[in-house]
């Protein structure tokens, strides 16, 4: 039996100069969110992070307990 424990959501950023893109993670997201919504918050995090810095994408982290 598969219980489901919680839902994250990660946001990555690039980063003017670097390689690898800069990652902000939130968690306590609900169990299954909308991709529009996944999406907004990710644009939204982005006009509020500094100008060097520019929202790439987000990645939705869902953890299970198999039991």
């Amino acid at each position: 039996m598969k219980q489901w424990e919680s839902t994250s959501l990660e946001v990555y950023f690039d980063v003017e100069g670097e390689a690898s893109p800069k990652k902000v993670s939130l968690r306590n997201v609900v169990q299954e969110p909308e991709e529009e919504a996944v999406k907004g918050l990710g644009q939204t995090l982005g006009t509020l992070s500094p100008e060097e810095q520019s929202y790439n994408s987000s990645v939705i982290v869902n953890k299970s307990r198999v039991l």
